[in-house]
């Protein structure tokens, strides 16, 4: 064989080896975001409230991480905005519960007076130098409040991020989402009808995931849950049901025939007809096995590592 024979040899075998050999490799998030999208996924995912806190600081990057060490699917983070546009992660608008003044001596001694201690009272560089979070048990520990950029840096490629708070702050989230590269990494939520919804991310809402949210305390839930689907079909509900037997159990049914996926929380009795995490750990089987066999794809919990541990014994989370 000669030389140009040999090479054209080579380059049209070339053209036959498959696509995937040249394919970047995929990231789990980039994984995690097929399998969602994916109808017939018969996967549990995990969702971690704010973060492992029982393990870390929520909201902490420490909690970020420790949610990705263990395999968790979605961590659930909440956004504040500082006086000066920055924003950083913190469930409450204030920092009574979650933070602690490094120096009791300056001049924020006053802090938690009525009206005063807000996230949006103080610059980002304020609360850097004056707070530090406290843990679970109320303790003080060396960890700052983060930034959603360093939340978002740490969680790139790694793990998906459910934010909750943000849909008030909607342009400068999204901001820090495109600078960071994790839009397709990000699910949005909130309870607002879908004409509402739509005159408030207008065309951006076509280009992100967004989840409604609902609860059986609302009377006109269905027709909520019927909207949604008509106009948006969104990938999930966020459902809340009080009792085994509301009518919500009912309209579940509706809504998997539809082939759209239904988040749940086990945090606490009054969400989820009494089957909370608490309960569950004495006897996840009853709970939130319960919980599973009536329809939920996607499960927020204050326990990540135990209910991961139960699903993956059901074969329901590899």
């Amino acid at each position: 064989m000669n030389k140009r024979i040999f090479l054209k040899t080579i380059f049209f075998a070339t053209l036959l080896l498959p696509l995937s050999i040249f394919a970047k490799e995929k990231t789990r998030a980039e994984i995690l975001l097929e399998q969602l999208k994916d109808p017939n996924c018969k996967k549990v995912f995990v969702v971690a409230h704010r973060g492992d806190w029982r393990n870390a600081c929520e909201n902490s990057l420490h909690a970020i991480q420790s949610c990705i060490d263990m395999g968790v699917d979605i961590v659930e983070i909440d956004v504040r905005l500082t006086k000066d546009g920055v924003l950083i992660l913190n469930h409450d608008k204030d920092f009574k519960r979650t933070g602690a003044l490094v120096n009791k001596k300056n001049a924020y001694k006053n802090l938690y007076k009525k009206g005063e201690g807000n996230v949006s009272d103080y610059t980002y560089a304020e609360i850097q130098k004056y707070f530090v979070l406290r843990n679970g048990a109320g303790s003080p520990t060396p960890w700052k409040y983060p930034t959603l950029k360093e939340a978002m840096q740490l969680a790139k490629g790694k793990i998906l991020v459910n934010i909750d708070k943000g849909s008030a702050y909607m342009d400068k989230v999204q901001k820090v989402l495109e600078e960071t590269g994790t839009e397709n990494q990000v699910i949005y939520k909130g309870g607002a009808p879908y004409q509402r919804v739509r005159k408030q991310y207008g065309d951006l809402l076509d280009k992100i995931i967004y989840m409604p949210i609902t609860t059986d305390a609302n009377k006109n839930f269905s027709a909520y849950i019927d909207d949604f689907i008509t106009n948006y079909r969104p990938l999930a509900f966020e459902l809340i049901y009080r009792t085994e037997k509301s009518p919500m159990l009912e309209k579940i049914k509706e809504i998997k025939k539809q082939k759209i996926k239904v988040w749940v929380n086990t945090l606490w009795p009054r969400m989820q007809a009494g089957h909370s995490d608490e309960y569950a750990y004495l006897d996840p089987d009853a709970h939130w096995g319960w919980v599973v066999r009536h329809g939920a794809d996607i499960m927020q919990t204050d326990r990540p590592a135990d209910m991961l541990k139960y699903l993956r014994s059901k074969g329901l989370h590899e």
